[in-house]
């Protein structure tokens, strides 16, 4: 990302990293470990109740979400999308037409199939379960 994507790549490294007592990306421990893959987690879990309260919290994340979606769309894009949303549509897509699977991927799961000995009749009804 621009300044804002690279700040919070930043802000999350040095929160799930360095303040949690695992590491960061630095050269110090690319050069130790030899690899780049880091793994460290940080939960921030926040009551809105003990904030602004709960209906002060929606109503301003409803606010700025309908804020943010009332931009116009890059040329090409249809419509500025909160996050998540691709996730629901994609979901309620799968839910109604299947979850599309490459003739590859359905090969490798029908072998696998076979080795547990699925019969031939047993994996059209699971695939359509």
């Amino acid at each position: 990302g621009l300044h804002k994507g690279g700040g919070l790549a930043v802000i999350c490294d040095l929160l799930a990293g360095a303040l949690t007592g695992g590491r960061t990306h630095s050269p110090r421990t690319i050069k130790k470990e030899g690899t780049d893959i880091i793994n460290n987690m940080l939960s921030i879990i926040i009551d809105p109740k003990a904030m602004g309260g709960v209906e002060a919290f929606e109503d301003e994340v409803e606010t700025f979400i309908t804020w943010v979606k009332s931009a116009r769309p890059q040329p090409g894009v249809a419509e500025v999308l909160a996050p998540g949303e691709p996730e629901r549509a994609r979901r309620a897509d799968r839910q109604k037409n299947g979850v599309p699977i490459d003739g590859t991927t359905w090969q490798q799961l029908l072998d696998v199939a076979r080795k547990v000995r699925l019969n031939d009749t047993e994996i059209p009804q699971m695939a359509a379960a």
